[in-house]
């Protein structure tokens, strides 16, 4: 179960199943068996069978709620309405705001939407036709607009494929053959729509919306996801790929590039045609700069900066196994550690200071076993927002995080070298990620 990369994890419905089996069935160890401290269902049957199934229910309705926030994607600036000239296409946008909002609440309402789908097909697919053709009649910045306020990851989510060839890998770059309308591949047909029809007139922060929306659907629950992935990256030119990496990994979040690529990805031949285009791009953006002829003073310099956490951002007030210096209290800044990073952000021959709508390079390698979801990151991220609010951290930043093997051998056996290791390894994996950068 912590294992991401299990079939349980393939789809969020496969995950709910098994944490509300999971639980029903230690529930019902502990209600049934006659020597447990609470033998009520061994007492009393009916009233045990109904324990039972309130606590799967609400396992499941817990899992759903929490999953419903993941798909709200991470937390981003609004994007402007102030590309669209006239009122009459706010007018229009507002429209489409609500024909998709509208169509959402039927297809998502109380009742779950996969039991809505087998309950009133012919309903849910009109609404997910409604919801396909506001993104498809929007002009460029009507689009924009919708990408960034219509919860696409909820969207890529709850609009389902209903024919057999559903989700079905179609091979190359042709688009996905759809079946009848009668029983319509919604689903596909919607990020087909942005991921490849649209794809020009979306922004570089459209794009990042769309592929953490589809990292928040999760890749293994379309045969199609990973190549869609794949096509973004590639059909995105050299001057915006290196904006478009670095937009992804200041999400916030636990959805970076360096998951994407290395985790969510598991097609190797995809995920060594992507990194080889990043590394094809490189070699055009160092060819593009040097006959620009290098840096002015109003330029920053193309360097990624990883530090390490524990007595490095932050005291760990020696407490183990965190580290050893207790000269300050514990998860106490440094004193100018945030002002180095800054510095060596804007470089030496770059700007005096830091605009706050530039995307930074700061990242943080930790020895923190990843363990699921964002459980071990997600008070490290917490951190690094309020270093944004109270101390001055100039930009947002990203961390890659260790295993549970290596945490466990550190952990068991004292033995220190597996950190090290897996440090080395993910150093090595997200230089490959910016090969365009220096590290």
């Amino acid at each position: 179960l912590l294992d991401e990369r299990g079939v349980v994890h393939n789809a969020q419905e496969y995950e709910l199943r098994a944490y509300a089996g999971l639980c029903s069935a230690v529930v019902a160890a502990l209600l049934f068996s006659p020597d447990s401290f609470m033998p009520i269902g061994y007492h009393y049957p009916p009233l045990g069978c109904g324990l039972v199934s309130l606590v799967a229910i609400g396992v499941f309705l817990k899992g759903r709620q929490m999953h419903r926030r993941t798909l709200q994607g991470p937390r981003r600036n609004p994007a402007s309405s102030g590309s669209l000239v006239s009122d009459g296409d706010r007018m229009v946008l507002m429209a489409y705001m609500q024909q998709i909002k509208d169509a959402l609440e039927v297809i998502d309402g109380p009742v779950p939407s996969t039991i809505n789908n087998y309950l009133r097909p012919t309903v849910i697919w009109k609404e997910e036709r409604a919801i396909i053709d506001a993104f498809k009649n929007a002009n460029s910045g009507q689009l924009n607009h919708l990408v960034a306020h219509a919860e696409v990851g909820r969207l890529f989510y709850k609009v389902k494929d209903h024919g057999s060839a559903g989700g079905a890998a179609s091979g190359g770059d042709q688009l996905t053959t759809l079946p009848a309308l009668s029983s319509p591949n919604s689903r596909t047909e919607l990020i087909e729509l942005l991921v490849k029809q649209r794809l020009s007139d979306l922004t570089l922060k459209s794009r990042c919306i769309i592929l953490h929306a589809l990292q928040a659907m999760r890749l293994t629950a379309h045969a199609d996801s990973e190549r869609w992935v794949q096509h973004i990256f590639e059909h995105t030119s050299v001057a915006n790929l290196s904006r478009l990496k670095t937009r992804m990994d200041n999400s916030g979040s636990y959805s970076t590039l360096h998951r994407l690529i290395y985790t969510d990805i598991r097609d190797a031949n995809i995920r060594e045609s992507i990194l080889q285009y990043f590394e094809r791009q490189a070699v055009q953006a160092v060819h593009e700069r040097l006959i620009k002829g290098g840096f002015t003073r109003t330029q920053r310099p193309w360097r990624k900066i990883l530090s390490d956490v524990d007595d490095t951002l932050m005291s760990s007030g020696g407490k183990y196994p965190a580290g050893v210096d207790e000269r300050l209290p514990r998860h106490e800044c440094y004193p100018g550690v945030l002002e180095f990073f800054k510095q060596l952000d804007l470089g030496f021959a770059g700007p005096e200071d830091w605009n706050p709508t530039w995307e930074g390079n700061l990242g943080f390698l930790s020895a923190r076993p990843h363990v699921y979801k964002d459980l071990a990151e997600r008070k490290l991220y917490e951190r690094i927002e309020r270093m944004q609010k109270e101390k001055g951290l100039y930009s947002a930043a990203h961390v890659l995080c260790g295993s549970l093997a290596t945490g466990a051998q550190f952990m068991f056996n004292n033995d220190m070298q597996p950190l090290a290791n897996k440090k080395f390894e993910n150093f090595e994996e997200y230089r490959a990620l910016y090969p365009e950068f220096r590290h």
